[in-house]
């Protein structure tokens, strides 16, 4: 350009010539060397324009369509004078790698950024444009740049160990930028699948290519109501460039283990319970704190032999109770549970038939010394007993006659100590119980006066009412829970808490005075179901004693509404005559008044769990109407409702009787109830609102018991008999010797009458061989058989007297059987009198056992102090029986093989192995046990059969057969 540009110049360049100079080497002169030859040309430069037009340039970018600068838009580029230079510019943008797809995975979105990562970007441009002598092009070298992108990931990590619903969870997250530019504007959210977020913190501002931070993290407040199980948080992660575009996103996830923070428990009474009866359950909801967690709805789960269903919200204090009617006789399985499958323990309810309308569980009995002659019962609280024993039932000292099949000699009111006379299910006797322990004995030495408490479980099989009958030489208190109610009945000097001594019951009735008597108690049962009793006793002045609890009558209950009808005399001192409950008692919603009482009196008890409105109540006696109460009376749930005098005497009822004292007007008194319109009249049979047809004041207070109107009962007059029952025979034993094998057997029954089969039964020893003998314990356990009979030995090494008892639990509820006392003398000695025997003990094979091949018999001698086993023989001999067969015999240490017994040579039967040994003092011992002969395993027998007559009898076919068999040893048909 700088030439061209001189050239164009008038002033440096007046004209252009061109010269051309010839010579030849060496030169010759006269050939006219050198030639010179110059000519001028035109300046073209000068003479006409020599600038660029029309000039294009043309740029071709990395990527897209080449930019294009003409004269249009770049002037100028119109003309380009020699020399001149036009700058254009052309802006070219990086693409922005597109937007990860919707269902692009994180792999392949990261893969597609580091496809781009690093990729070169080429450049390059040309011009054009026309001259004086054609057209002309240029071109520019190329120009490049690479392009570099942040591309980030993240790693979330979480808790090992299950957190616990409610909670907070911390989860890192490490990021890293693998790319080759930074990374700014990074933003990170925690999620879970419902749609909750959680908080992150740390996040740096920016990350440089090639760096990576682990110091962000992200937490969770993981919910209460969170399900057990799997929880994924997932951890999302987006960025930007430098210009601010945005990138991602990428994410992470982690999987925590959520564990229950909420506590779900249920509680309930295990039953046995009769069928019928509704069982009440808790279920308790608390958190992680223990705190009650309220307005939540628990789901409880029944299956089995009444499978239900039923939902309750909890209350304020977390619980919710649950009622559930077991109709059917089995066991039920319980459980608890919440809309976020928090779980509950099991509960199971075992449910029965019982055969008795009314029947206890076994009962725990303490006994406390009284002072000399007590006038009443004293125990408290904090008083301390000097024992405590457990007994099936309360029949101690029955009069003479009172308990079925008593033998001779059972104890009676006469006799001490003080005992209790067992029954089985139905009242019948089988055995007793002497109340004793510490070395104590009640109604003996120390305990000559005492006082008692017996606590148990009565288990009622439908509602209604029962009398029960005491005879009880002296006082006692009776007190029952679970809602059952005093009907009528006994009730001299109660306490002034008119509650039980030690569990709090509400009385039901009470002599608390010395005497002796039988005095009935009614109760009122709202329900089949178990109710707790507590019955107190004192025993006074060291004469007869005794204590007898029997079901004299049991009233049904068919209609959830029972009617009573009484007469309250407050005028005149009334005692157990007076109707009680009343006034101010629980439960109780009275309606009358006045500061004394002369009037009759009605009662309803509502036993359902809804109340019930009376639409009106009146009553007439002969010509005489009573509405005295209103309308629309409610009997509140499982409460009472009493209607009396609204004014002073304005129901004095027996006012209106119009005969003379002691005699009767014959009225019986009606009591109208409607209910939903329908009008019932119940007829006071006993006349007790009119005092029995005359004004009973004539005689003193009037005063009468509540009864039940429109029906009675029907008389059982039994002993309360147990629920469960175990029957321990023989029960009496003598002569046993030192050293032999007493066997008992026992038979479980359970409250449906059934035999208890596969039970496990534990026969208890004390006395002279408890404790030593058994290999050092006190027990031998067992299981019953099909029968439900169980048979249990034990062999006596020391003499003296045990006591032998058999404890097991029945349908859930504990049995134990009658006591057996089991004397132990020593054998006799040659020489007279009697002398220490050895001790045979371990007998193998074991009593019982079924022997179908030979087998050896073994045993454990221990010979007295001192002395050796002189003597020793082992026989058998057939329980029908034959005579003794001998197998073995010897002087000396006994082998430990003394035999072989081969049942193939024998019929099958039962056999008896009698073991017996000799000390050198001349002590004899004898060890005897059974073994059961069975199976074929009989080689070379020979059995034939003969048919001497065949006849019909009554319709059936008769026939006499003899039978031979090779190995049967006893005279007979041949």
């Amino acid at each position: 350009p700088t030439q061209i540009a001189m050239l164009a110049d008038p002033k440096q360049v007046n004209g252009l010539r061109n010269v051309a100079h010839f010579e030849v080497t060496p030169r010759a002169t006269s050939q006219g060397q050198p030639f010179i030859y110059r000519s001028d040309v035109t300046n073209l430069f000068q003479s006409q324009s020599v600038a660029a037009t029309n000039v294009t340039v043309t740029i071709a970018q990395p990527t897209g369509s080449p930019v294009r600068f003409n004269s249009s838009s770049t002037p100028s580029l119109a003309s380009l004078a020699p020399g001149a230079s036009v700058t254009v510019t052309s802006s070219y943008q990086v693409p922005v790698p597109t937007a990860k797809g919707a269902t692009e995975t994180d792999a392949a979105y990261v893969t597609r950024l580091r496809g781009i990562e690093g990729t070169v970007l080429n450049a390059t441009a040309t011009a054009s444009g026309t001259s004086a002598g054609g057209t002309v092009t240029a071109s520019a070298p190329s120009v490049s740049t690479t392009e570099d992108l942040p591309i980030m990931s993240i790693s979330k990590s979480g808790p090992l160990t299950p957190v616990p619903a409610g909670s907070t969870a911390t989860y890192p997250l490490a990021l890293q930028n693998t790319g080759g530019a930074p990374a700014s504007g990074m933003a990170i959210t925690d999620t879970v699948p419902s749609g909750a977020t959680g908080s992150v913190s740390g996040i740096p501002a920016t990350l440089a290519p090639g760096a990576a931070s682990s110091g962000t993290k992200a937490t969770f407040l993981v919910p209460v109501n969170q399900s057990v199980g799997s929880l994924t948080d997932t951890a999302s992660l987006t960025w930007q460039d430098a210009r601010g575009n945005v990138y991602g996103p990428v994410s992470s996830l982690f999987t925590t283990q959520v564990q229950a923070a909420n506590k779900l428990s249920i509680t309930g009474d295990a039953g046995p319970n009769p069928t019928g009866a509704t069982e009440a359950v808790k279920a308790t909801l608390v958190d992680l704190n223990g705190q009650p967690i309220a307005n939540q709805n628990v789901f409880l789960n029944v299956t089995g032999a009444n499978t239900q269903q039923s939902t309750v919200a909890t209350d304020a204090s977390g619980i919710a109770t649950f009622s559930y009617l077991g109709a059917n006789a089995g066991t039920d399985t319980l459980q608890a549970s919440t809309n976020n499958g928090l779980q509950s323990n099991t509960l199971s309810v075992t449910w029965f038939t019982p055969i008795q309308k009314v029947s206890s569980t076994a009962v725990q009995g303490n006994f406390y010394a009284e002072p000399s002659n007590p006038q009443s019962f004293v125990v408290t609280p904090q008083s301390v007993p000097d024992f405590g024993q457990s007994f099936p039932t309360i029949n101690f000292n029955p009069l003479a006659g009172t308990i079925p099949h008593s033998p001779a000699g059972a104890p009676t009111d006469q006799t001490r100590p003080f005992t209790d006379v067992t029954t089985d299910i139905n009242g019948n006797y089988n055995g007793t119980i002497v109340a004793q322990g510490n070395n104590l004995q009640a109604g003996q030495g120390n305990l000559t006066n005492f006082d008692a408490v017996f606590t148990a479980n009565l288990i009622v099989a439908q509602a209604g009412d029962v009398t029960f009958n005491f005879y009880a030489n002296d006082g006692f208190l009776f007190g029952v829970g679970n809602g059952a109610t005093r009907v009528s009945g006994v009730n001299e000097n109660p306490p002034a808490s008119n509650l039980s001594a030690i569990q709090g019951y509400p009385l039901v009735g009470a002599f608390n005075l010395p005497g002796a008597g039988t005095r009935p108690v009614t109760v009122h049962f709202p329900a089949p179901g178990t109710y707790p009793y507590e019955l107190d006793y004192f025993e006074s002045n060291a004469d007869a004693l005794s204590l007898t609890m029997s079901v004299a009558t049991f009233t049904a209950q068919t209609n959830p509404l029972s009617i009573y009808v009484g007469y309250a005399d407050g005028l005149r001192a009334a005692g157990s005559i007076f109707p009680f409950p009343w006034m101010g008692s629980p439960g109780v919603n009275f309606i009358g008044c006045c500061p004394s009482f002369d009037a009759g009196a009605i009662r309803f008890d509502n036993s359902s769990s809804s109340a019930i409105v009376l639409d009106s109540v009146t009553v007439d006696i002969g010509g005489n109407h009573f509405d005295l109460w209103g309308r629309n009376l409610t009997v509140p749930a499982n409460q009472i409702l009493m209607l009396s005098q609204t004014n002073q005497f304005n129901f004095d009822t027996s006012d209106y009787s119009g005969a003379g004292c002691g005699g009767n007007n014959g009225v019986i008194p009606k009591v109208n109830v409607t209910i939903a319109g329908v009008t019932t009249s119940y007829n006071d049979t006993n006349q007790i609102l009119n005092t029995f047809g005359f004004d009973l004041a004539c005689q003193g207070n009037e005063s009468q018991s509540w009864q039940r109107i429109g029906g009675g009962g029907s008389t059982i007059n039994v002993p309360l008999p147990p629920a469960t029952t175990l029957a321990l025979t023989p029960t009496t034993v003598s002569g046993n010797t030192v050293g032999q094998t007493q066997t008992f057997t026992v038979a479980a029954m359970d409250a449906t009458g059934q035999p208890v089969t596969n039970l496990p039964v534990t026969l208890t020893i004390a006395g002279a061989n408890g404790g030593t003998t058994l290999n050092g314990t006190t027990q031998v356990k067992g299981t019953t058989d099909s029968a439900g009979l169980a048979r249990l030995s034990y062999v006596g090494i020391n003499a003296g007297t045990d006591t032998a008892q058999v404890t097991a639990v029945v349908m859930g509820l504990q049995a134990l059987s009658n006591t057996v006392s089991v004397p132990w003398a020593l054998s006799p000695t040659p020489g007279g009198g009697t002398g220490p025997a050895p001790a045979i003990t371990s007998p193998s094979p074991p009593d019982g056992t079924m022997v179908t091949k030979p087998v050896p018999i073994s045993a454990t001698f221990a010979p007295p102090a001192g002395q050796s086993i002189a003597s020793w023989s082992v026989t058998y001999q057939e329980q029908d029986p034959l005579a003794p067969v001998a197998l073995a015999s010897g002087t000396g240490t006994p082998p430990a093989t003394l035999a072989v017994f081969d049942p193939t040579l024998l019929p099958n039967d039962t056999y008896l192995i009698t073991i017996s040994a000799t000390a050198s003092g001349g002590g004899t011992q004898v060890l005897t046990t059974s073994v059961v002969v069975a199976g074929n395993l009989k080689l070379g027998r020979y059995i034939t059969t003969f048919e001497d007559l065949s006849a019909p009898v009554g319709g059936f076919q008769m026939q006499v057969r003899r039978v031979y068999d090779s190995i049967d040893k006893h005279a007979g048909d041949f």
